[in-house]
């Protein structure tokens, strides 16, 4: 089963039987997988396809842009800083409401500056809207509640 509620129950399309929404909420877990793993083995590019290419991130309050900007001028250059990025206590929570899935994630997350060797670790939270087009679930948006990273970090001030 999804962890939390299903939500989507009834609707324009019907009413869907709750596993048919156990069964579209597990297929969204892999997705949110595969973004997670594309940060831990420090390459994001490999998630470009988990994403719209009219996508919005926000991070910490900000714009971020599409994922494709993000990656390009924010956490691409920042990974490639870092000798290390893995989570711990991680969570997901998957809710439907179709035609969407929304995804929160809580974690703590630990980095290793490639620099100096810092260790950094912060609790964080992110939570997504995807949409399955053409029978792929996809990122639509992407929050992110994480103290912004390289400004501080790079710069020596953590």
């Amino acid at each position: 089963a999804v962890d939390g509620d299903l939500h989507g129950v009834g609707g324009a399309a019907g009413v869907h039987r709750l596993g048919d929404l156990a069964e579209r909420g597990a297929e969204v877990r892999p997705v949110v997988a595969r973004y997670k793993d594309s940060l831990e083995t420090l390459d994001a590019s490999k998630a470009k396809g988990l994403f719209v290419a009219d996508s919005q991130v926000f991070e910490s309050g900000g714009v971020e842009g599409t994922y494709a900007h993000y990656l390009e001028h924010h956490i691409g250059p920042e990974l490639a800083e870092f000798k290390e990025f893995t989570f711990r206590n991680y969570k997901l929570d998957v809710r439907l409401d179709l035609p969407f899935a929304l995804a929160t994630e809580s974690y703590i997350y630990r980095i290793v500056v490639k620099a100096d060797g810092r260790v950094v670790e912060r609790q964080g939270v992110a939570t997504s809207v995807l949409k399955k087009i053409d029978g792929q679930w996809k990122f639509i948006r992407c929050g992110l509640d994480t103290p912004k990273l390289a400004s501080a970090w790079l710069s020596g001030r953590i």
